[in-house]
C-alpha cells in the first residue's frame, strides 16, 4: 500500500492581507496506482478527482473501502500534520547588514503551544521575510486509513499587509513565498515516514511601486488560521494605492515628443504613447526621421525593452532583455514599434536591498561624414499592478502538488 498527499492551493497570486486558502487530502491507495500512474506528481493528481469520490464540501470528510480481512501492512495512521507559511529572502550575506530583522523568528502574537520544527528553508545566503507559528492539525492526527480511505481538510489564514515585498527572482536578490506542510504517517511494515509538502505562490504588492518596502516585516502579525468558516470575504487593503496609481497613469497617459540628436544634429523626433504602464499593456512607439539632419545616415535602429535590477549595498546591476525590436531604417521616413509587457514581469519596485525599474533603450547605427558610428539612448517608463488584477486571478491561476509515502 501507498499513501499520497496532495495539497492544492486555490489561488496562487495574491496581495499581501488577502486570505490564503488551501485544501489537504490524503490517502491510502494500492500499489497499482504507481504502474497506472507513475509516481509523478502531475500523474498522480488524477487520483483525487475520480469519479469515484464524491466532492468534498465538509471541512474534514474521509471514505471507506468495503470491508476486507485485516492486513496491518495495507493500514497506515496519520501520526503527526501541522504547516507553516513563510516568504524568505535570496541574497549576498552582505547585505544582511542592510536590514533589520528584528530578531523575530516567528511573527505570530502569541507564544507557541508546542514544540515544533520550523519547515521553512535554512540556508546561509536566505533569511524570513516573514515566518508563522508552525500549526498543528489535530482535526487529521491519529487517523487510521484502510485501503482507499481518504482525509480531507481545507484551512485558510491572512497574509501579513502591505509592508512586504512582491515576489522577485532576480540575479542578486529573490523574494519567495510558501506554504509548507509536514505529513508523518506510520504503518507496521515501514514504520513511520515524515515528508514536507511545498508549494509557492506569488505575492504582488502595489505599493511597493509608489514607496519602498522592508524585507523583513518590522512588526508581529496574527495570522488567524481558520479551520472552521472558510468563506471569507477579501479585503482590499490597496485600494488607495490602486487609487493613486491610476491617477499617475491618468496624469501620463498623453503622448510624449522626444527629439534625439547625436553631435548636435537631428537624428529624428521619438514619440510615444505614455510613459506609464501596467503588466500586460502594449508599449507604442514611432520614429520620424522627416526632419533628420542632411549630414547624418541612420542606417539600422534597435529598441530594447528592459527592467533592471539595482542592489543598494552593493550597487551591482543587472538587466534582463524583455523584448528587441531591429530595424533597417535607412531611407525611412517614419517606422514604429509595439512590444507587450508580459504579465509574468515584475513592476517597478524598491525595497531597502534592491530596486527595480523599467526603460527603453534604443541604439542608432549612424553616418556622419563618412564614418559609422553608434549612439544609444534610454528612456525610463513606470510598470504597475493592474487595477483590475484581483477580479482576473481570482478565477483562476490554482496550484497543487503531491508527494508519495512507499
Amino acid at each position: 500500500m501507498v499513501v499520497v498527499a496532495h495539497l492544492l492551493l486555490e489561488n496562487s497570486l495574491l496581495f499581501p492581507g488577502s486570505h490564503l486558502k488551501c485544501t489537504l487530502n490524503v490517502i491510502n491507495k494500492s500499489k497499482e496506482v504507481l504502474s497506472e500512474r507513475g509516481s509523478h506528481s502531475s500523474n498522480l493528481l488524477g487520483i483525487f478527482y475520480d469519479e469515484s469520490f464524491r466532492k468534498v464540501k465538509e471541512k474534514v470528510v474521509y471514505y471507506t473501502a468495503k470491508p476486507r480481512d485485516e492486513d496491518f501492512s495495507q493500514i497506515w495512521t496519520i501520526e503527526k500534520v501541522y504547516a507553516q507559511v513563510n516568504g524568505h529572502c535570496s541574497c549576498d550575506e552582505s547585505h544582511f547588514g542592510r536590514i533589520d530583522q528584528g530578531q523575530i523568528t516567528y511573527c505570530d502574537e502569541e507564544q507557541p503551544m508546542e514544540k515544533l520544527e520550523p519547515l521553512f528553508l535554512k540556508k546561509n545566503n536566505m533569511f524570513n521575510v516573514f515566518a508563522s507559528q508552525p500549526k498543528s492539525f489535530t482535526q487529521m492526527e491519529n487517523f487510521t486509513m484502510k485501503i482507499d480511505d481518504k482525509r480531507t481538510m481545507q484551512f485558510s489564514l491572512t497574509l501579513p499587509p502591505s509592508e512586504i515585498p512582491p515576489s522577485y527572482k532576480g540575479v542578486h536578490v529573490k523574494y519567495s513565498y510558501l506554504v509548507n506542510v509536514s505529513i508523518t504517517v506510520s504503518n507496521a511494515r515501514q514504520g513511520t515516514i515524515t515528508k514536507i509538502l511545498r508549494l509557492p505562490f506569488k505575492i504582488y504588492n502595489p505599493l511597493a511601486s509608489l514607496v519602498p518596502t522592508s524585507s523583513c516585516l518590522p512588526f508581529h502579525h496574527n495570522f488567524a488560521w481558520n479551520f472552521e468558516n472558510i468563506k471569507l470575504s477579501e479585503r482590499d487593503s490597496f485600494y488607495y494605492a490602486l487609487r493613486e496609481i491610476e491617477l499617475y497613469v491618468k496624469r501620463h497617459s498623453t503622448p510624449s515628443h522626444y527629439d534625439i540628436t547625436h553631435r548636435e544634429l537631428s537624428v529624428c523626433r521619438f514619440s510615444l504613447s505614455t510613459t506609464a504602464h501596467r503588466l500586460g499593456d502594449t508599449v507604442l512607439g514611432l520614429f520620424d526621421f522627416s526632419n533628420r539632419s542632411p549630414n547624418i545616415s541612420v542606417q539600422k535602429l534597435r529598441t530594447d525593452l528592459i527592467y533592471e535590477e539595482t542592489t543598494l549595498h552593493a550597487n551591482k546591476k543587472s538587466q534582463t532583455v524583455v523584448s528587441y525590436f531591429n530595424y533597417n531604417a535607412n531611407h525611412m521616413l517614419t517606422t514604429n514599434f509595439s512590444i507587450m509587457i508580459p504579465p509574468h514581469c515584475p513592476c517597478s519596485f524598491s525595497t531597502d536591498l534592491v530596486d527595480v525599474k523599467w526603460f527603453l533603450r534604443f541604439v542608432f547605427n549612424v553616418i556622419y561624414e563618412g564614418e559609422k558610428e553608434a549612439m544609444e539612448w534610454s528612456l525610463p517608463l513606470q510598470v504597475f499592478v493592474p487595477s483590475d488584477f484581483r477580479p482576473l486571478h481570482v478565477q483562476s491561476h490554482s496550484r497543487e502538488t503531491c508527494l508519495l509515502y512507499l
